[in-house]
């Protein structure tokens, strides 16, 4: 009997430009993908290829796109040849958990990548890291919204946040998140799967949120505390006049913006 998982990959052709366009337009359904020289594959549990192609040819400057099927063991395997380990600001080391290779004058963290953002990789959750760097986590309470591989967690707690409660709407975060945690020795960081725009508890002294700016925009809102240090990441850099406009709205100020190739990510108090 076979109880390994498939999941559907759309291989889509073009820039990358486009490509990341394509992807950033349907991200709350993507569970993961990897960027190569002329193409992207984009990985998905349950979605319909129609809809995916109607959207593709109607809102897109993409072409030519391909679909496949991969199963878990499969996935595993292309995670030994895709996954490098990557040094953050000399100050993070990422590794895989079947790489040896550690730092000894730098945050060590371990990651068994899955099918979901979080290994440092991406321009978005690597200018998260950047930021969170820059500033002061000890003894802070952390929420971290649409935690993913629970990487933003796990760096939190090593820069000696007290309290840390992470949050994702996608159940299929969830084992990958615990057992990344006991990959790096932590135990006492509480998860919770839930949707993210209905999520109303803020009070916590910092708030990570690496996720897509239709979710972004609908928790500004929530964000009433001037006391709370919130770090936004998956902003393209042409959507951040529209950030910065629905900020000033909630009398939010931004401290910082850090940016890396098309993407932004803004630090406000």
């Amino acid at each position: 009997m076979n109880d390994k998982h498939t999941w559907k990959v759309l291989e889509i052709f073009g820039s990358i430009i486009d490509r990341e366009l394509l992807i950033t337009s349907f991200v709350d359904d993507v569970l993961g993908y990897e960027n190569k020289d002329d193409s992207s594959l984009v990985y998905f549990d349950n979605i319909s290829k129609k809809y995916l192609e109607d959207y593709i040819q109607s809102n897109s400057n993409i072409k030519k796109w391909e679909w496949s099927e991969i199963v878990e063991k499969n996935w595993m395997q292309n995670c030994h040849d895709f996954f490098k380990p990557i040094s953050i600001k000399d100050k993070v080391y990422i590794s895989t958990v079947w790489d040896q290779d550690e730092k000894n004058d730098m945050i060590n963290i371990k990651i068994n990548p899955a099918l979901a953002f979080g290994t440092g990789h991406h321009e978005t959750t690597y200018m998260m890291i950047e930021a969170m760097l820059d500033f002061d986590f000890k003894d802070k309470s952390v929420l971290d919204i649409g935690t993913g591989s629970g990487i933003l967690s796990i760096l939190s707690k090593r820069l000696g946040s007290n309290r840390i409660l992470a949050i994702d709407n996608d159940h299929l975060t969830e084992n990958n998140f615990i057992e990344n945690l006991k990959f790096n020795h932590i135990d006492d960081v509480e998860f919770k799967i839930v949707d993210c725009t209905s999520f109303i508890d803020y009070n916590f002294d910092i708030v990570l949120a690496n996720i897509n700016r239709s979710v972004i925009v609908d928790i500004i809102p929530n964000l009433t505390s001037s006391n709370t240090l919130v770090f936004l990441s998956g902003i393209l850099n042409s959507d951040e006049d529209l950030i910065s406009d629905l900020l000033n709205q909630y009398n939010r100020k931004i401290q910082k913006i850090y940016r890396k190739n098309k993407w932004s990510c803004i630090v406000i108090k």
